[in-house]
């Protein structure tokens, strides 16, 4: 019974963790690289702010529809019932804009992921970290995917907390953790060769760390699954969705979405 309750309040604990980074990921698409990027940077340099307190804004900022500006109250920020209770749309009745589902199945994802880590092995600091990683998959899937790039803060956070959580995992012990290294320094140099060789026009820096933070989480040779599952997804993308061979493809969103499946599945498989 006592482990039912540490899951459950687990699962809760996930799914306010996906919740914010469902804000996250959006108010980084929207101030830096969307709708609010031209207003928001001008203002910021006009009164000569510190970077410091750009970052206030995405942090502090009180929760808001990114169409029509409105505020939105607690009540409308509940993970998942908020999303039902507004029946995926804007409660404004003037805007009505509908909420994407992303949205819904990032808070969903990290409920149910903690959860599951939880039950498997009760180590709820160690495995925090998995689900912070996880969020800034989230993160990498929404930047790449809209505007074909992978925020740099993000790549670094992605590295770190996947270097902690591999740390942890493995008992603190080398013996144990090398893989998990070894994977994530073959990776990033396998994909540096890669944008050496298209004179990084097809991949990028950015590639090359996400390649090295989720080989540095998921450690070998799952992380050849991943990979496989990005580059086909990656294929699929340009020759179905956008249906020309030149087409730019988000690799690294592919990667992020092929990491966010594989990994419960891998965690499962091994623990049992």
């Amino acid at each position: 019974m006592e482990n039912y309750l540490y899951t459950s309040f687990a699962f809760l604990i996930g799914l306010c963790i996906g919740s914010f980074y469902c804000a996250l990921a959006g108010r980084i698409c929207y101030f830096f690289y969307g709708q609010g990027k031209r207003n928001f940077i001008q203002s910021y340099l006009k009164e000569k702010k510190s970077f410091t307190s750009i970052w206030k804004v995405i942090f502090c900022k009180p929760s808001f529809c990114f169409s029509c500006k409105q505020t939105l109250s607690i009540k409308d920020i509940i993970p998942i019932w908020s999303f039902f209770k507004n029946r995926g749309k804007c409660k404004n009745s003037d805007c009505q804009s509908n909420i994407s589902p992303w949205l819904l199945m990032g808070e969903l994802y990290c409920g149910l992921v903690f959860a599951m880590l939880v039950f498997t092995e009760a180590h709820l600091a160690i495995h925090l970290f998995a689900v912070l990683f996880c969020g800034h998959l989230y993160i990498s899937v929404l930047t790449d995917s809209r505007y074909f790039l992978l925020d740099p803060e993000n790549a670094l956070f992605l590295f770190l907390w996947a270097a902690i959580y591999s740390w942890g995992s493995n008992e603190g012990t080398w013996d144990n953790a090398q893989n998990h290294f070894f994977a994530s320094i073959a990776s990033m140099f396998v994909f540096f060769v890669l944008s050496a060789i298209s004179r990084f026009r097809g991949l990028g820096l950015g590639d090359c760390l996400m390649a090295g933070s989720i080989a540095l989480f998921i450690g070998f040779p799952s992380v050849l699954i991943v990979f496989q599952v990005a580059a086909l997804g990656s294929i699929l993308w340009i020759l179905v969705i956008q249906k020309d061979r030149k087409a730019p493809a988000p690799l690294g969103a592919a990667m992020a979405l092929s990491t966010l499946c594989v990994f419960p599945f891998d965690f499962f498989f091994l623990s049992s």
